[in-house]
């Protein structure tokens, strides 16, 4: 769908935009794809719903902002079966809250500890195959060395064999 330029927004253009954009946060939803959807409700392209939103309307609506990012917490922790301390400090159910957030969160180190063990080992094991290795190409390269020899001397007895056979002749120095 093609949108025309409109210059002046409207109280209602706004009102929706806001309500939009707000309800995708509540969702957990982007507000590209909010401003997308305000704009063909509307008649106007997403970028000029979102340059409405991030140079006015977001100004207006902090609180009902901050109020859906926290609807979107809860939400999330009901659905992933979380507690989150939003009770009030030092009552015994924030207490509890606490308690089972911190013994969450002890049960996650503990996991994470035996994992970082596991690949210590795994590290530790790679390290000695390295070093056989290295000893291994050590070796291969002292005996390379024993057993070929050198370009000169390779030179050498190909001038001798050459001189031998009569190709070239002995020069005195």
């Amino acid at each position: 769908m093609i949108q025309n330029r409109k210059d002046i927004w409207t109280p209602d253009e706004d009102q929706t935009l806001a309500s939009i954009v707000l309800s995708y946060i509540r969702d957990g939803k982007t507000q590209l794809n909010a401003f997308k959807t305000v704009g063909e409700n509307i008649g106007r392209t997403a970028a000029a719903c979102g340059f409405r939103w991030n140079g006015d309307v977001r100004k207006r609506f902090e609180e009902s902002i901050n109020e859906a990012k926290r609807e979107r917490l809860k939400k999330k922790s009901r659905q992933k079966g979380n507690v989150l301390p939003f009770s009030t400090p030092g009552t015994p159910e924030s207490i509890m809250e606490i308690s089972d957030l911190l013994a969450s969160i002890l049960q996650l180190a503990e996991s994470y500890k035996s994992q970082i063990h596991t690949q210590q080992e795994t590290i530790s094991a790679l390290r000695s195959q390295l070093l056989n290795r290295d000893e291994e190409i050590l070796i291969l390269k002292e005996q390379a060395a024993k057993n070929a020899p050198s370009d000169l001397e390779t030179l050498m007895g190909i001038m001798d064999r050459a001189r031998s056979l009569g190709i070239i002749e002995r020069t005195q120095h």
